[in-house]
């Protein structure tokens, strides 16, 4: 699950670059109708786009369903750990020869 978070970054940075074209910032010179009401809560959308909005998806995104597959990923790689312990174990045994041999393959 690791590489999930330069993913999500990546993700975060295309959105971020997407509403600053919506909001039309390169247009910050002209001072008529709408773009005189977007230049004058500017400051407060770029707030919203660089600051509020990454906290924002961050925590939805570690309360969802990504959480969840997060921490089910993290529980079988746990359970995958013992077992393969339990295994090294069991070839390790005195009885290990049976396992080692072609009788069983896993």
């Amino acid at each position: 699950m690791e590489s999930q978070a330069p993913k999500r970054s990546e993700a975060l940075q295309q959105l971020q670059k997407l509403l600053r074209e919506l909001f039309e910032f390169e247009c910050a010179d002209l001072d008529f109708g709408i773009y005189r009401i977007m230049n004058h809560k500017r400051e407060i959308i770029k707030d919203f786009i660089e600051n509020k909005l990454p906290n924002i998806i961050e925590k939805e995104l570690s309360q969802g369903a990504l959480a969840e597959q997060t921490r089910a990923h993290q529980d079988f790689s746990k359970q995958l750990l013992q077992y393969e312990s339990l295994w090294a174990s069991m070839q390790s045994s005195p009885t290990g020869a049976y396992w080692n041999s072609s009788a069983i393959r896993l």
